[in-house]
């Protein structure tokens, strides 16, 4: 047993080296070393090909916006099925991302993986296009559009944890950002693509030419077609986190070798996720526990769980018995070494027998189990609740009134009639899609150098003027050209705020400080408001004009900006520990920080006595 001895051992040397550099009665946040990259390009790629999902997004959010009048020629609409029928079909498609996105935890469940949901959404996307452009009769548009919008709600909510799983914190908010900046280019397309068809002016009664409309309705299916086969032939591998869960421990380490420029580099960031799916998973066997307990205290009562439950359910997954489950030293899988049993025969014929080292836990270890467990449950409420409120903010602002509604806002605004009047709403659509690539690629850039709450706070703050100031020139003579300019610039100054902020950063900060179930709910959120806006807009401009409707988005994004200073903590470069302890009270993280020294030095201690319980049988 000498060699095993040995290796205890050097185990404890590690853990108790590890303990003196650790202050035992304060633990201050324990920096987070910022590794070399060898392969960024290799991120961006990954990033890119799943934000394709993305451009599917945004092109199917603005590609009704210039079809409208065309189907409104084809069905041989009057002005009230008009009204109706386009704000049904605009909303059908946030009706099927909500239930998408609501669903996505548990199909994420379901399916055992983000890559293989991505395959299977890609599919569902391309069927759900095809049906669109099959006929121009409502019930097949609004059945396209809702299957569509359920791939999209899907994507929503995983691919921003896709992109967050496999990216080094060193670059995951500029790799986040491009999940935004695909999404605009996408809305820009479906913007440019529809110069093909013609100005609503210039067709008659009876038109029926069934070509152009197919072709702009039908181009979103090439995204999901060209991930489907990138997922299939090159990008085959899951996340880390996934993987680690299937036990490929080796596919995970040689994926990290080849991203980063170290290999101890890469052993560090392999033992972090190691770390966190141990942690998920003892998390989730708790819940489990707990929810048998309870189904059989109820006697076969109501299972369902209600969203008002969602909060509380989560406290009682973070809520895990690490003291149970720590403290005694567990097998690691892939992590054997060889003793040799004593024999008669020389050693070099001894009979070589592998067993599985103990995995042997450090001081910080410890600390970092309890501070987490303390911290998530303590800051939970707050996070949710923030998580959704910006998701909210980001559809209350207005931005889909726009999105759905441009060519409409900018007749209105353009002071001009008939034919004139389409084509400046047509020309200051295609150019309002090109401002929002490039408005995205400054904030590309501006992540790289700020802040997420500087950025959401300043957006925000710009969208607001945009919103207060374009509500008020509406009673401001229209026959006025420079009015009319000024206003429609307004709209860009709008997107310029939104793009930096609410389209930029909500998916980086809500992936940072929310788990798949509260990114599941805001997402949900999300769409719901998005399905109230395209639905009631129409008749907003029609009732309160654009004065009274973007008086009540500017309303309501005035009171999220107010909320955002007060509620957002900064996140860039930080790690989780450091974002769960911005989110905690400052008295209140002091205590957790004593319980969880007091822990670790207790834990530590035990672990010792049943080393060496191991080393003595």
């Amino acid at each position: 047993m000498s060699t095993l001895k040995q290796q205890q051992s050097r185990d404890k040397s590690t853990s108790q080296n590890h303990m003196k550099r650790v202050d035992p009665h304060f633990i201050d946040d324990v920096e987070h070393h910022h590794h070399q990259l060898r392969q960024e390009w290799r991120i961006y790629s990954m990033a890119v090909n799943a934000c394709l999902g993305s451009w599917f997004f945004g092109y199917n959010l603005g590609v009704y916006n210039s079809a409208q009048k065309i189907m409104e020629k084809l069905n041989g609409w009057d002005k009230e099925e008009f009204e109706l029928y386009t704000a049904l079909i605009t909303a059908f498609m946030p009706l099927g991302a909500l239930l998408g996105a609501l669903f996505s935890r548990q199909i994420l469940e379901a399916i055992k993986g983000i890559r293989k949901s991505m395959l299977i959404f890609d599919i569902i996307g391309i069927i759900g296009t095809i049906i669109i452009i099959l006929d121009h009769t409502v019930p097949n548009l609004l059945i396209g559009r809702f299957i569509c919008g359920f791939c999209i709600g899907t994507n929503t909510a995983i691919i921003p944890i896709y992109i967050k799983d496999f990216s080094p914190i060193e670059i995951s908010g500029r790799a986040g950002a491009v999940n935004q900046i695909i999404l605009t280019f996408g809305v820009f397309c479906s913007y440019l693509i529809a110069l093909v068809l013609p100005l609503p002016a210039d067709t008659k009664d009876g038109y029926s030419d069934g070509g152009p409309w197919r072709i702009v309705l039908g181009l979103p299916m090439i995204a999901p077609v060209i991930r489907l086969i990138i997922l299939l032939f090159i990008f085959r591998l899951e996340t880390p986190t996934i993987m680690i869960k299937e036990h490929r421990y080796q596919e995970v380490k040689e994926f990290f070798k080849q991203i980063y420029s170290s290999e101890k580099d890469a052993e560090e960031v392999f033992h972090g996720y190691e770390e966190k799916v141990f942690e998920e998973q003892a998390e989730k066997e708790k819940l489990k526990h707990k929810m048998h307990s309870d189904d059989l205290s109820s006697n076969g009562g109501n299972k369902g769980m209600h969203m008002n439950e969602v909060v509380n359910n989560h406290h009682e997954e973070t809520n895990v018995r690490v003291e149970d489950q720590a403290r005694v030293p567990s097998t690691a899988q892939n992590n054997e070494f060889n003793i040799q049993l004593a024999t008669n025969v020389p050693e070099t014929q001894a009979n070589i027998v592998t067993i599985q080292k103990p995995h042997v836990k450090t001081y910080e270890d410890f600390y970092h189990e309890k501070i987490f467990q303390l911290s998530n449950k303590a800051s939970y409420v707050k996070r949710f609740i923030l998580g959704c409120a910006i998701q909210f903010c980001t559809q209350c602002s207005g931005v889909n009134a726009i999105l759905f509604y441009s060519n409409s806002i900018f007749k209105d605004t353009s002071g001009k009639k008939g034919a004139d009047a389409e084509l400046v709403a047509r020309q200051a659509t295609i150019g309002l899609g090109a401002s929002m690539v490039v408005f995205n690629c400054l904030s590309f850039y501006l992540l790289g150098k700020l802040g997420r709450r500087t950025l959401m706070i300043t957006g925000v703050g710009i969208v607001n003027i945009a919103l207060f100031v374009f509500a008020g020139i509406q009673k401001v003579d229209k026959s006025n050209t420079s009015v009319n300019n000024f206003g429609i610039f307004l709209i860009f100054l709008f997107q310029l705020g939104w793009q930096i902020s609410l389209g930029a950063v909500t998916w980086i900060l809500n992936s940072e400080i929310l788990d798949r179930l509260g990114i599941s709910v805001s997402s949900f959120i999300r769409w719901t408001f998005a399905m109230v806006v395209g639905l009631v807009f129409p008749y907003m401009k029609e009732d309160i004009n654009l004065f009274g409707s973007f008086l009540v988005f500017g309303g309501f994004t005035l009171v999220m900006y107010i909320y955002f200073i007060f509620a957002i903590k900064e996140t860039k470069g930080k790690d989780r520990y450091e974002i769960l302890k911005n989110y905690c009270n400052p008295v209140q993280y002091k205590e957790f920080e004593k319980l969880s020294t007091e822990y670790a030095k207790q834990a530590f201690e035990e672990q010792k006595i049943a080393l060496n319980k191991i080393t003595t049988e």
